[in-house]
């Protein structure tokens, strides 16, 4: 029994064991997600790897030439997908596929990565000059918009101040009519003295 158990021990691979997988490059979901946009090899690929990990089968080195050699064209976009798996469901591939895989060349991937960085980057400034230059257009408009009310504003005080007192009164006067107001004596004074007052000041 104890020798039927050393020798289980020593079978069993040490945690941590097989190829190094450095070489893969880090690629994220969304990356796979672009690459399932537009290659539809790269989704059947996609959905095969998936098919084995959840039924428990392996994909083969030869499963894996099989698929590049399917790829043509799309083969970089076949490796984003197959460098995703062999990080993340690594289960779903044998031994000498996960070793195929340690030894593929990522450098296509790899580059393809760096330019789809770059393209974000881009979108992103775009996007935020054009917010700024928008933003700076509003507050051209604002501006503008306030200079002439302020214009505005400072016309019609001139104009009331070129006014003599006898002209303001009679404006007054006007609009209390077409008001239909009847002011009685008295509010008249306070309203006329009230009048010469403001016009003296200005």
């Amino acid at each position: 029994m104890e020798i039927k158990a050393r020798i289980s021990v020593s079978q069993t691979a040490p945690v941590g064991s097989g190829p190094d997988l450095s070489s893969i490059p880090d690629v994220s979901m969304a990356d796979v997600q672009a690459c399932l946009k537009r290659s539809g090899v790269a989704r059947g690929v996609h959905e095969d790897i998936l098919k084995h990990s959840g039924d428990g089968s392996r994909i083969s080195k030869r499963d894996l030439e099989s698929m590049l050699a399917r790829a043509g064209v799309e083969t970089t976009d076949v490796k984003t997908v197959l460098a995703y798996h062999a990080k993340n469901t690594r289960r779903a591939f044998s031994d000498d596929a996960i070793t195929f895989l340690a030894k593929m060349d990522w450098s296509d991937v790899a580059a393809n990565h760096v330019d789809e960085l770059k393209k974000q980057n881009k979108q992103q400034v775009e996007s935020h000059r054009s917010f700024i230059q928008e933003d700076r257009r509003e507050f051209e408009l604002e501006r503008k918009d306030d200079t002439q009310k302020l214009k505005k504003t400072n016309d019609e005080k001139k104009t009331l101040q070129q006014k003599s007192a006898l002209e303001m009164e009679a404006d007054f006067a006007d609009e209390v009519t077409k008001s239909g107001l009847k002011p009685s004596s008295k509010e008249a004074f306070l309203l006329l003295v009230h009048r010469k007052r403001f016009a003296t000041n200005d």
